[in-house]
């Protein structure tokens, strides 16, 4: 990981902490791959109804971090469908990045 990239994770996690998340760095997802960071809620009303097979159930709101340093690492996370699969298993992905790396107009819908 690169030093800005890691300087990128610090601010989120300054972020995450003051909004009530908890984050945990270089997680494995299940089927997805790897993620830069998870966010968990600090509390359980944070939990969402989540639709599987025609039935809902209550799944807590954890999210996604991806880290693009870069905008040619971002391109390529985009253009390999990271962030659809990852939205698979997850409730979402945020995508930090330095300003000039991505638009947010470029990421997939969610």
């Amino acid at each position: 990981m690169s030093i800005w990239a890691d300087k990128i994770l610090d601010a989120v996690d300054i972020w995450a902490y003051g909004s009530g998340w908890w984050m945990l760095r270089e997680t494995g997802i299940a089927v997805s791959g790897r993620s830069d960071g998870l966010l968990i809620p600090v509390n359980k009303e944070a939990d969402c109804m989540k639709e599987q097979n025609g039935r809902f159930f209550a799944r807590p709101r954890i999210c996604g971090v991806e880290c693009k340093a870069t905008r040619s690492d971002f391109l390529r996370g985009l253009n390999d469908g990271q962030f659809e699969r990852y939205q698979k298993t997850l409730n979402g992905v945020y995508v930090a990045s330095l300003r000039d790396v991505c638009k947010t107009a470029e990421l997939p819908e969610g």
